[in-house]
């Protein structure tokens, strides 16, 4: 669920080129470089998304699922919280009426990983009703869910009445006790590419106490000290 290691990966895989790039080139507006970066961290999450759903499709098949959109939307009845999972997953890509309605009906599933999925799929299809899911998971007592959750988050950004939101609740899981949350939201806020949230980045990074996270961070305030070089 969660692309901490989409994040590493693409980030410190390719970040550094564009902040070390030769003034001699041509820079880039800093949407255009943003954009870029996104496009890399899609590319890296569709390919990884195949395999998965590789997955998902052999529990749909081995429970004798309809692939249709109403046998995934029975299939949301199962006891079984892979086969709903699943479903979930292949709703998202029917695209239809009926598949948003039940995918908003699963964000009240008693599986967080249901309601999550549900939450992503319904942004993937640019309809932003599974913010409030996703948001309060990203308060959950238990790591594994808020981990889920702030890896998630970054894709509402999207929205113009979420940005704000989204920004604020990133920046408050720079401060939280596990270590791969504080990694994934300092990813998340180089992703969006806000330059307002250095101050906030160069903080986190002073107070990590773990050598490889700090390293991470770092990076990320180096992306984005250089989209503050670059016209908007």
């Amino acid at each position: 669920m969660n692309l901490a290691k989409v994040y590493i990966a693409i980030f410190l895989g390719l970040g550094g080129l564009a902040a070390t790039s030769s003034a001699a080139q041509e820079q880039p507006t800093r949407k255009a470089a943003i954009d870029q970066r996104r496009r890399s961290i899609d590319e890296f999450s569709r390919k990884r998304d195949a395999l998965s759903q590789e997955s998902y499709r052999d529990i749909l098949w081995r429970n004798k699922v309809d692939m249709t959109s109403s046998g995934l939307i029975a299939a949301l009845g199962d006891r079984e919280p892979t086969v709903r999972l699943a479903a979930v997953v292949f709703l998202g890509k029917q695209q239809d009426r009926a598949a948003v309605s039940a995918l908003k009906n699963s964000l009240k599933d008693p599986s967080s990983a249901v309601r999550l999925t549900s939450a992503r799929e319904l942004s993937n299809l640019d309809d932003p009703y599974g913010f409030a899911v996703v948001e309060a998971e990203t308060k959950n007592e238990d790591p594994s869910r808020r981990l889920g959750a702030v890896g998630l988050i970054a894709s509402f950004d999207k929205f113009p009445d979420k940005k704000a939101r989204v920004v604020d609740l990133l920046v408050g899981s720079l401060k939280d006790e596990n270590k791969d949350i504080r990694q994934i939201a300092a990813g998340s806020l180089a992703l969006i590419g806000d330059i307002n949230a250095i101050p906030a980045l160069r903080a986190a990074r002073d107070r990590e106490t773990d050598s490889t996270v700090r390293m991470i961070m770092n990076e990320h305030i180096r992306w984005l000290e250089y989209l503050q070089t670059l016209k908007p």
